[in-house]
């Protein structure tokens, strides 16, 4: 759960499980809710059963339509990082956490904190 600048309280998750398509929209936010987001995330490849975990920071411009800033630093547990990566985008009035998987099969658990 995060407070926005506004007062507003938001609560995000998301559970996708057995991803091997690429590119994948792992989790979604309405634009208009704040300029800035905290994509929380736990990962674990299905192949060698290790976890891993980090956060992917994301700022926004909803005027220029235009994600300004992405840090998609990890920190693993365990897992290898090889085969999954990350990315931010803006499609239509949503601001997408990608994931990109060139190997493997993973289960992804998402919780977004939106400023």
């Amino acid at each position: 759960m995060a407070v926005n600048a506004n007062g507003a309280m938001y609560m995000y998750s998301a559970t996708l499980t057995g991803i091997t398509a690429s590119p994948t929209t792992a989790y979604s936010i309405d634009e208009s809710t704040g300029t800035a987001a905290y994509f929380d995330y736990r990962v674990t490849n299905t192949v060698n059963n290790g976890w891993r975990a980090g956060t992917v920071m994301a700022v926004w411009n909803p005027t220029a339509n235009v994600v300004e800033f992405t840090d998609t630093s990890t920190a693993d547990l365990t897992a290898t990082t090889a085969g999954l990566s990350w990315s931010v985008s803006i499609s239509g009035t949503s601001v997408q956490l990608i994931a990109t998987i060139t190997s493997g099969t993973w289960n992804i658990k998402i919780g977004a904190r939106v400023i």
